[in-house]
C-alpha cells in the first residue's frame, strides 16, 4: 500500500479481521446508527480509520455488514448454523452488548485509497469479486487447475477447451433458469441427474426424461420452456445466419444486458405546407 501511494495509485483491499480490525468494527456498532448506510445487495457500510502493526500511517478503512438471513448460499447457510450454535462473545469482550441484531451480521473490512463514497466502494469490490468468481469456479469445479504439461500449446488447448465447455453449460444453464447463476457444483446435480429413454414412433425419435433431483417440478417446467424457445428458434434458423441465432439465444438468456437501447431519436420536423 505505501508503494501504491507513492506511486498515487489508488487501490481497494480486503483486510483479515485481525483484532484492531475487530475492535474498530465494535467502535462503529457502539456508535449511532446513522453511520451505516445502504450500500446495495444487502449491505449496509460505514466508515472509519485505522493503523495496523507494520503501516506507516493510519489509512482510511470501510466495514461492510450484511444481515445473515439476506445471505444466500451453503456457505451462508453454514455460518447461520454456526452461530446459532455458538454463544458469539466476541462484541461483549470488546464492551459491546451481545445483542441478537449485532450478532445476526456477516462483515467484510475494506481499506482504500480511493475518494469515492462508501456505497460505490462497496459496489467496486462486489463487482471485483464477481469477476473473479468464474475463474475460480474454472480451477476448483471444472479442472483448470488439474492438468499439468511441459508443452505449452497442450496446456493451452487443454485450457481453451475447458474455458470452451465452461461457458456452454454456463449459458445452457442460463436458458433453464435465467434469473440466477448456478455454479457446476450445483448445476450439474440439477441437470445431469436424470434417466432418459429414447422412443422411436412413426419415423421420429423422442427422448423422455425422467428427472431425479428434489428440484425435479420446478426442473420440469424451466426446460419445457427452454425447448420450446429452441425448437421455435429451429424453425426460423434457416432463414437466420449463425450471428443472429446466436444473438437471439443470448437476447433470450440476458434480456437485461442485450436489449439495452440509447436515447430516441430526435423526432423529424414536420414537412413545410
Amino acid at each position: 500500500m505505501a508503494q501504491c501511494e507513492a506511486r498515487q495509485l489508488g487501490y481497494l483491499f480486503k483486510l483479515r479481521r485481525t483484532k484492531r480490525a475487530r475492535a474498530l468494527v465494535a467502535t462503529l456498532e457502539a456508535s449511532d446508527a446513522t453511520a451505516w448506510i445502504n450500500a446495495g445487495q444487502g449491505w449496509e457500510a460505514a466508515e472509519g480509520e485505522l493503523a495496523l502493526d507494520g503501516w506507516t500511517r493510519r489509512r482510511r478503512v470501510v466495514a461492510l455488514r450484511r444481515r445473515l438471513s439476506q445471505a444466500q448460499g451453503p456457505r451462508a447457510e453454514r455460518r447461520r448454523r454456526r452461530k446459532s450454535r455458538e454463544p458469539r462473545p466476541l462484541l461483549a469482550l470488546m464492551g459491546v452488548p451481545a445483542t441478537l441484531e449485532v450478532l445476526d451480521y456477516e462483515y467484510q473490512i475494506l481499506v482504500t485509497s480511493l475518494p469515492y463514497g462508501v456505497a460505490a466502494l462497496a459496489a467496486l469490490y462486489r463487482d471485483r469479486g464477481d469477476a473473479e468468481n468464474p475463474f475460480d469456479e474454472l480451477k476448483n469445479q471444472w479442472g483448470w487447475s488439474g492438468f499439468t504439461s511441459r508443452k505449452l500449446r497442450v496446456c493451452q488447448i487443454s485450457a481453451r477447451l475447458i474455458a470452451l465447455v465452461y461457458n456452454w453449460w454456463s449459458l445452457y444453464a442460463r436458458l433453464i433458469d435465467a434469473h440466477q447463476h448456478h455454479e457446476a457444483i450445483t448445476s450439474r446435480p440439477r441437470l445431469l441427474g436424470g434417466v432418459a429413454r429414447q422412443q422411436q414412433h412413426a419415423g421420429q425419435r423422442q427422448l423422455a426424461v425422467r428427472l431425479l433431483h428434489g428440484e425435479a417440478p420446478v426442473l420440469r417446467a424451466q426446460i419445457e420452456r427452454a425447448v420450446n424457445f429452441l425448437q421455435q428458434l429451429l424453425a426460423t434458423a434457416e432463414q437466420l445466419g449463425p450471428a443472429e441465432c446466436w444473438r437471439r439465444i443470448l437476447r433470450h438468456i440476458f434480456p437485461q444486458e442485450m436489449n439495452v437501447c440509447g436515447p430516441a431519436p430526435p423526432a423529424l420536423p414536420a414537412p413545410a405546407s
